[in-house]
This record gives C-alpha cells, structure tokens and sequence, in this order.
C-alpha cells in the first residue's frame, strides 16, 4: 500500500490509499491469515511472511462446491451459518503452503519452496523472533489442529564470514513513569550516512500472534551507522553516534 496525506492533490475521490499488490508481486497468496514484515536476509529491505491455508481434509472433495450452490440460492441466508450445508471431510482452501516474499529489486518474489518452508498445514498466526540471537530473524507458526512450527534461519550458517551481512537489534525500555517500561510506542531511526530506516515498538502487531519486542534491522554491507535517534513515547529524544552493530543492545529512557 501506498500511504498519501489528506493534503494530497493527486488523491481521487478521497481515497488515501493505492493498491500497489499486484505491481510490487503480493497479491496472490493463496487463503492467507497471519502476515508479518521482516528482513530475513538483512540487506536492508522488509520482507514478507504470510501464514496459509484454511481447511485441509480431504484431497479429492472440495467444499467450494456447495457454497456456490447455497450462493446462487436465494432463499439462503449467506451470514446465517446454521444455514449452510454440512462440512463433513471436504476441504475449503487446504492444503497450501505458506508464502515467504522477498524483496528483489522494486518487487518481491516468493522464495518459501527454496527457503524449505513447504509445509501444508493450516497457518494462522506467525511470530517474528531471533530465536537463538544470532542476528538472523527467524519464524513461529502456529497452525489449527495441527503441530506448531519454528522456521530458523540458517542465514549465518551459510554466508561466508566476511560476506555476512551486517545488522543491528535494539532492546528499548522505558522508565516506568513518563515512558511504559515495555517501551511501546517508541521510535528508532537508524543511519547510514544518507541511507535510514525506522521502526516502532508495537505489542500488538498480528493475527492470533506477536512478534518480539525488540527491533531488529538489517543492515547489508553498512560496517557501522553514523547516527541513531530514539523518540520515546512521551516525547523526549535521544540522538547516539557511530554506533556499533553485529549484536543486540539494551537502550533505557531518562528517568
């Protein structure tokens, strides 16, 4: 999506957004339900995860069937669920695998099959964490009626020491007065000379799921970043320079 301000004379008919799914390489993920944004490459570019699949039973016997039936009936009650045909073994979207969009360029493509995320369970929710603190972002999938998943990436067991790419993690907490000790709501602005990235801590930020509260930005070749600007929930900044990278820190608000 494509945010525009209300100010916006391009805007048409009010509308304060664009579809750009289709454009950038998003719009066909099967069901769909959890999503989550991450750089699971660290080169510097968000990433997408989504979570698919509805009802897998049967492999030969679809419930879409009878929907379309009872649709087409106009003595159904569509939103009335007592109403619609019985479900028994047929499937309704089953059996798809899960999406992993990565960014190439101005679009992204789904890398799932070559990243060994192939399996076919009913996704719901999906938790982006650093597991084992390596630096590299890895994934919790929580599926219905079926085993819970942990996706690890294996980013940093494969590059090449002085090719791996670089990032940076932030643990921000708050003072527990003028600023929530979780640090919720507060912002980090990363930078790389003329290169930025942002990011704010959210504790409520997915379907049936959340992710970890720190934040995590990859950093590609970057060796440092000249500046770092923390804008807590009550206001107050802090500006940090040439900032060391390659690991996880813990940055306290003032009192």
């Amino acid at each position: 999506m494509l945010w525009r301000s209300q100010n916006d004379p391009s805007l048409v008919g009010g509308k304060n957004f664009s579809n750009k799914a289709e454009d950038l390489g998003i719009n066909d993920c099967g069901w769909s339900w959890g999503a989550k944004f991450a750089d699971v490459n660290n080169d510097g570019w968000n990433d997408i995860f989504v979570a698919n699949g509805f009802v897998s039973a049967s492999r030969t016997s679809n419930y879409w069937y009878e929907l379309q039936n009872m649709a087409s009936d106009y003595h159904s009650i569509l939103e009335d669920a007592a109403q619609w045909p019985e479900m028994r073994d047929k499937s309704l979207s089953g059996y798809e695998r899960s999406c992993l969009f990565v960014r190439k360029g101005r679009r992204f493509v789904d890398m799932a099959d070559s990243a060994g995320i192939t399996d076919t369970f009913d996704g719901r929710g999906v938790a982006i964490a650093d597991f084992n603190n390596d630096g590299a972002v890895d994934f919790a999938v929580s599926n219905q009626g079926q085993p819970f998943l942990l996706y690890v990436n294996q980013l940093y067991e494969r590059c090449q020491k002085d090719h791996c790419p670089h990032w940076i993690g932030f643990h921000l907490i708050g003072n527990g007065t003028t600023s929530n000790k979780d640090g919720i709501g507060a912002r980090v602005e990363i930078y790389n000379h003329d290169e930025s990235q942002v990011a704010e801590v959210s504790r409520g930020n997915g379907f049936a799921s959340q992710s970890d509260p720190r934040l995590h930005f990859g950093l590609g070749n970057a060796p440092k970043l000249t500046q770092v600007k923390i804008k807590w929930p009550d206001g107050r900044e802090q500006t940090l320079e040439d900032w060391k990278i390659d690991s996880y820190v813990e940055i306290y608000a003032a009192p």
